[in-house]
């Protein structure tokens, strides 16, 4: 009867369908949100989800959030703490082996099967045989890679003047980030900015008092990190935002363009990461100074330094 019981309340568990997968998931209701124009100042509500992920997505992040009604919101976050519970554990679906067996005298392999095989091996040993006519050299890797992800050098110097900023995220909220100037979140509505959480500002006093002690953890060859304070005050802890903007180079492989991702964080209430990764981070790499901040250089500086950079490991600690 124990077994049946617990049979019985892990059928019980939602599910919610995401990426072609059910997430069991734990939900919560949380009201007394902001007081809603539309709704005679009712105030805000959303109804959270919790799954268990622990591999794609880090503890706390928020995988989809979305106004499902007038002020009524729908947020589901990732927790690997819901994942010691077997119940709402993902359970992937099984695969399953088809044997197959010869009937009474048939053959233990199809005829048409050992056909196809017997012509590619042909077929391969043919193309391995040498040919007389001379080829030249197969390009390096490296010769590949500087021809195929070439950098927009006036779009590095745009961004370094802070003439141009970086947007990112797709639901309720976006992040921008402004080189040297701020990091902001907001919300959209009519293509205009309707609400605005200032979640951090440049201060190069205080990247550099943060930096002089944290900076082992925060660069690496492939990566560095900046720090913005002096944001909103938070009204969780009652102190300012604060964000750090991780700077990472991927190289874009055969993608042409700067191909370029952000994801924001909240590891803590109020504390950000913000994470931009693309090959135009590369060159910057190389400019920047003992405080990790980059430095405007001349274009064909930052051509020349782009062959310089490890694309391949990322050795950050933190």
């Amino acid at each position: 009867e124990v077994e049946a019981g617990e049979q019985k309340k892990k059928k019980e568990v939602p599910v919610w369908y995401f990426n072609g997968q059910d997430y069991p998931y734990h939900a919560m209701e949380m009201g007394g949100g902001t007081p809603c124009d539309l709704l005679n100042s009712d105030p805000r509500s959303t109804s959270v989800m919790y799954i268990c992920e622990s591999v794609a997505h880090p503890t706390g992040s928020f995988l989809h959030i979305e106004e499902v009604t007038t002020c009524k919101y729908l947020a589901v976050i990732a927790t690997t703490q819901l994942c010691q519970n077997e119940a709402y554990t993902f359970k992937e679906s099984p695969v399953h082996t088809i044997q197959c067996y010869p009937q009474k005298d048939a053959p233990r392999r199809p005829r048409i099967l050992l056909e196809h095989e017997l012509m590619f091996l042909h077929a391969k040993q043919s193309s391995q045989k040498p040919s007389d006519s001379a080829s030249p050299p197969p390009k390096t890797t490296q010769q590949q890679t500087k021809q195929s992800t070439p950098i927009d050098t006036s779009f590095i110097e745009s961004f370094l003047k802070g003439d141009m900023c970086l947007r990112g995220g797709s639901g309720w909220w976006q992040h921008e980030v402004c080189f040297k100037q701020y990091v902001k979140q907001m919300h959209f509505e009519s293509n205009k900015a309707k609400v605005e959480v200032l979640l951090g500002s440049w201060d190069e006093a205080a990247h550099r008092e943060w930096f002089s002690q944290a900076g082992k953890k925060k660069r690496s060859q492939n990566h560095v990190t900046h720090m913005y304070t002096g944001g909103d005050i938070c009204d969780i802890t009652h102190t300012a935002r604060t964000c750090q903007v991780r700077f990472k180079c991927i190289q874009a492989g055969v993608s042409k363009g700067t191909g370029i991702s952000l994801y924001l964080e909240e590891p803590t209430p109020c504390t950000y990461s913000l994470t931009v990764e693309g090959n135009f981070v590369c060159p910057l790499l190389l400019t920047a100074d003992e405080f990790g901040v980059f430095q405007l250089q001349s274009q064909e500086a930052q051509t020349s330094d782009t062959d310089g950079v490890d694309r391949d490991g990322d050795t950050d600690s933190s």
